[in-house]
């Protein structure tokens, strides 16, 4: 490792001269430590101090007298290479910069006057102002000696200074790095940019050097390309004029006319490559004469085009009508096609469908056809159906099994006249007939139901009436459903009074198809005193008896809410109707009595008068003289009907002296 470049053989004699004054206390005469002999060239430095801690003569005696007592400091000296301040005798290790972790031992200063010559006194980088060390004026840190580092004495500042070959007078190379310092990798490396053999065959052998990645690459100047015909290596294969494979270039090629290469046989060749240049069209498919092979021979897109072989009669071999024919092209072959293809077999002597059979059908029986003599579209509606004809000797015979319409429709759920209804019109209907029922449902009428012509009730089962009639066909006349006679309810009073008081509805019988008289009737009549309402006017005996209010406490007093007419007394009502409350025999208007529980409705109105009246409403009073003063009553408030509290009852002692009350708990008492 490289250290300072400090010129040390100059710089470790001066410092030598110097260090006299160092934080020791060393005495200013010459300086016999083990640091004055550390010099670059070995010998023992015997220069006096002259720096600015050099001793005036009163120093030096006083630093004299007291060197004695000051023990010795230990360290390099000034100009030492340092890491640390205290590897140096000064205590003071100068770092120029807090990146480094190397230095110089040197001295603490005040000013330029406390360094040696061609020294000067500054402040290392990070530090106040006030540390200040004594530095060469031409201080260079420099660990790789290309005289760039940190300090004055630097050419200038270093980005690696561990290369001496890295610094801002650098030549930069394809490296990687910033050779120049310029902060730039790579920028314009020196050697690139020259000629260069790629390696690669062909057309891409020739090359330039280019900087890729740090590294120097010799890049092709001209990339591979289709292989040509031209005595070239193009696609850099190391092949010349040849496909990957090793065959001899070739390329398509065809001399047939314009627009039939590719169509039908036609088909282009090949030329080959040979000394730089293409041969003969080799191996293409021309038009020719078109064939009736199922080919396009001559290459206009159609196949048997012109229909080659055909117009020429000839016999198909089939029997029938499809025996004589003439010759087409037919699915690439010379066929003979018939003059009349087979066609369905019809009704006239002759084989249509080339069977060999004459007027068959499928199953080789006699043709038939269907056949209708009906009126138009009356065919397969109802019991309407065709029928069939059989040929005979090519001509179709009489219609046989076919169903035409009737003359009229029939009560049998078939659509006989064959117009698309069903026993339409009530066939068989409209007759006067016997439904074998009892009463007024016995005489009916015929209609077509369903297929079957019934006997219909011309009046159907009704309600009974009293009409002298059965009307609800059960065998019996003007009786009810238990079987007795009809009756029905009647009144011949006003409206509003029947079943008021004592009027009664009355009853009507049937007889002989009509109602009787009203039976049991209880009309109005005229009031009596008889607690009953005879005019059924809703009102007993009014006018004519005395009014009663129920009495249910049995007190003598009434209910002045219940009351009613009355022609005589009776036991649980009385005329007196000032009763308050009836449902307690204590509670009305004679009462004169006190109670202590409520009546049984929560009030203690016993006497009727309104209120509940409270028997005892004084405060009891007491004074003390002579004599004990006392009067009874309640000790603090009057207390509510039914509810306790103290009462005074007796006073004792007097003459001055506090005399005693005495109290009893009693209920309050109410009427």
């Amino acid at each position: 490792m490289r250290f300072l470049k400090l010129f040390s053989l100059l710089l470790l004699g001066c410092l030598a001269a110097c260090s006299s004054d160092a934080p020791a206390g060393s005495s200013g005469g010459a300086d016999t430590s083990s640091a004055d002999t550390s010099g670059a060239d070995g010998s023992a430095d015997t220069t006096a101090d002259t720096g600015p801690a050099a001793d005036t003569a009163a120093d030096t005696a006083t630093d004299t007298a007291t060197d004695t007592a000051v023990e010795e400091v230990t360290g390099d000296p000034v100009g030492t290479p340092c890491t640390e301040d205290s590897s140096c005798a000064s205590r003071d290790c100068y770092i120029a910069d807090p990146q480094l972790t190397e230095g110089l031992c040197s001295q603490l200063c005040g000013s330029d006057a406390d360094c040696p010559a061609d020294w000067e006194c500054i402040a290392a980088a990070g530090t106040t102002d006030a540390q200040r060390s004594c530095v060469p004026t031409n201080y260079c840190y420099d660990r790789d000696g290309d005289n760039f580092g940190i300090g004055a004495g630097c050419t200038g500042l270093d980005c690696d200074d561990f290369n001496d070959a890295t610094n801002p007078q650098g030549t930069e190379t394809c490296d990687g790095a910033d050779n120049d310092c310029d902060d730039q990798v790579d920028d314009s490396p020196a050697g690139v940019g020259v000629a260069c053999d790629s390696g690669f065959p062909g057309v891409c052998a020739t090359g330039i050097l280019t900087c890729d990645g740090g590294s120097p690459v010799c890049y092709p100047t001209q990339a591979p390309s289709a292989e040509l015909c031209d005595t070239i290596d193009n696609d850099c294969d190391g092949l010349i004029d040849q496909t990957s494979e090793g065959a001899p270039l070739a390329r398509p090629c065809y001399e047939g006319p314009a627009g039939t290469e590719g169509v039908g046989l036609c088909a282009g060749g090949q030329q080959f490559c040979a000394d730089g240049s293409f041969g003969l069209c080799e191996n293409d498919l021309l038009p020719t004469t078109e064939l009736c092979d199922g080919l396009d021979n001559d290459c206009d897109g159609v196949t048997d085009n012109g229909d080659p072989g055909a117009g020429v009669i000839c016999t198909t071999g089939l029997p029938g009508l499809c025996g004589a024919g003439v010759t087409a092209c037919v699915a690439g072959a010379v066929t003979c096609l018939a003059n009349i293809g087979s066609t369905d077999e019809e009704c006239d002597g002759r084989d249509n469908d080339c069977d060999g059979l004459v007027d068959e059908d499928a199953d080789d029986f006699a043709l038939t056809a269907a056949c209708y003599g009906g009126p138009d579209g009356t065919a397969g509606l109802g019991i309407c159906a065709e029928g069939f004809a059989t040929c005979r000797r090519g001509v179709y015979g009489a219609c046989q099994d076919q169903i035409i319409p009737a003359t009229g429709e029939s009560c049998d759920l078939l659509d006989n006249d064959c117009d698309g209804l069903v026993d339409e019109d009530n066939p068989g209907g409209g007759r006067i007939c016997n439904t074998g029922l009892l009463g007024e449902c016995a005489l009916g009428e015929t209609s077509c139901l369903e297929g079957v012509i019934a006997c219909t009730p011309n009046l159907a089962a009704a309600e009974e009436v009293c009409d002298g009639r059965d009307n609800d066909c059960d065998g019996q006349i003007d009786e009810d459903d238990t079987g007795a006679t009809l009756q029905r309810g009647c009144y011949a009073g006003p409206d509003g009074t029947v079943g008021v008081g004592e009027c009664r509805s009355g009853v009507q019988l049937c007889v002989g198809g009509g109602y009787g008289g009203c039976a049991g009737q209880v009309l109005p009549t005229t009031e009596t005193c008889n607690e009953r309402d005879d005019n059924c006017d809703g009102t007993q005996d009014e006018g004519l008896g005395v009014t009663l209010y129920a009495d249910a406490d049995a007190d003598g007093y009434g209910d002045p809410n219940v009351s009613r007419i009355a022609c005589t007394a009776t036991a649980g009502w009385v005329i007196d109707n000032r009763d308050c409350y009836d449902a307690n025999f204590s509670a009305n208007p004679a009462q004169t009595g006190y109670f202590t529980a409520n009546r049984g409705d929560g009030s203690f109105d016993y006497n009727c008068s309104g209120s509940g009246d409270k028997q005892f409403t004084a405060i009891g009073t007491s004074s003390c003289g002579f004599v004990c003063n006392f009067t009874e009553g309640w000790r603090s408030s009057v207390p509510a009907c039914g509810a306790g509290q103290d009462w005074l009852t007796q006073c004792t002692g007097g003459l001055f002296v506090i005399c005693p009350t005495t109290y009893e708990s009693r209920p309050q008492r109410c009427r």
